[in-house]
């Protein structure tokens, strides 16, 4: 059995680094560790870094990717303040994998305009705002995942930090598009935005004005405090929603499971 190795700071607000992967350094793996009281638990700004069965608690954020192609496997993250895992617009191409982000003050997941980011089989729940933040991210895909219990939504896409309020974002911003949300690709279990009561989380899924050429396929929501699936565009702004969920809102008005196809 691995020995796990503890890295303490002293405060979560200091500008201050556990563990970072130099922008200068290339493949680098490493892991079995738990970090702890820093304003960035581990900060990865090399190339293809490799970061594995670690655990991150109650720092600023957790994890924080910077550098392109980074991986994260069986990654834990929970009570940070800011976000559990964020990823950078430098880390495209980056892969989530079997991470769990829970409990976390700010977002679990937060990827900010970065493309081509996967998150595979990871839960993200119990977070303060949101399981999964894609704000100005593009390209990106994420199946198999539980995303539950957070308080506004398990799945946003959007730059509000209240959530799907239908406002327009400030000019310059870029959208949060084309991005694949979905279940397991090989198999059949659909991912999961449904809250253990309809008080734990407002939204399932929540698509904000001005991100389009989504596709959210093959998620199960119902039980949401709000809706189950939300869609602030005129006719969706062709998203595509296919998936189980009880209740749906969209402009004009939605029926069933089936919208926006088209």
């Amino acid at each position: 059995m691995a020995k796990f190795h503890t890295i303490s700071g002293s405060s979560s607000a200091a500008s201050t680094i556990g563990v970072e992967v130099a922008s200068t350094a290339k493949t680098v793996e490493f892991g079995d560790m738990t970090v702890t009281g820093f304003g960035q638990g581990i900060r990865l700004d090399g190339r293809d870094a490799v970061l594995v069965t670690s655990m991150v608690s109650l720092n600023g954020r957790g994890v924080v990717a910077n550098g392109p192609a980074a991986i994260l496997v069986s990654v834990t993250a929970d009570a940070n303040n800011l976000a559990g895992i964020q990823v950078n617009p430098g880390a495209v191409g980056s892969t989530l994998l079997q991470v769990t982000a829970d409990s976390n003050f700010g977002a679990g997941v937060k990827l900010i305009n970065v493309n081509g980011v996967s998150l595979i089989k990871s839960d993200a729940s119990t977070n303060s705002t949101f399981g999964v933040w894609l704000k100005g991210s593009s390209s990106n895909l994420l199946w198999d995942f539980t995303a539950e219990d957070n308080t506004i939504a398990g799945v946003y896409l959007g730059c509000n930090a209240a959530g799907p309020t239908g406002a327009a974002c400030p000019p310059g911003t870029l959208p949060a598009s084309a991005n694949m949300i979905s279940r397991d690709l090989v198999g059949s279990t659909n991912s999961v935005v449904s809250p253990s009561s309809p008080s734990k989380q407002k939204f399932g899924v929540a698509i904000d004005l001005g991100n389009s050429k989504n596709r959210v396929l093959n998620v199960t929501g119902k039980g949401n405090g709000i809706f189950d699936a939300i869609d602030k565009n005129a006719s969706c702004a062709t998203n595509l929603w296919l998936g189980t969920f009880t209740a749906v809102s969209q402009t004009p008005a939605a029926s069933g499971n089936l919208f926006c196809i088209g």
